[in-house]
């Protein structure tokens, strides 16, 4: 829904951009900006837009993957209400998966 409405608010900008472009900028600035000129910075703005948004949209949906996995482990283990090392240690495990992909370098690069 909420890609939907980004979708929307895009196409209107793009629009609105293309029409102040296609009369000129208001006709005033004409000589100093061709429309050719602002719809390839416009382009490549929402370019930028689109991508930050699909690597925020690509974390967000790996991270609630990950917090349905944690919750998964965490209800399995708490089922009989005893809690055994193997399954702290999983819950832990699955714990840190959650907010690792959060991280400026991965564990898995860090070196120890």
């Amino acid at each position: 829904m909420k890609r939907n409405i980004v979708l929307i608010m895009i196409v209107t900008l793009l629009l609105a951009m293309s029409s102040v472009a296609h009369a000129g900028i208001f006709g005033t600035v004409k000589g100093w900006i061709a429309s050719e000129v602002f719809a390839l910075a416009l382009t490549v703005i929402v370019l930028g837009l689109s991508t930050a948004f699909g690597v925020m949209f690509g974390k967000v949906s790996k991270t609630l993957t990950e917090a349905g996995e944690f919750m998964t482990v965490l209800g399995t283990a708490l089922a009989d209400s005893r809690l055994s090392k193997d399954e702290l240690k999983s819950i832990v495990k699955e714990g840190k998966d959650v907010f690792s992909l959060w991280r400026k370098t991965p564990v898995k690069y860090k070196v120890e």
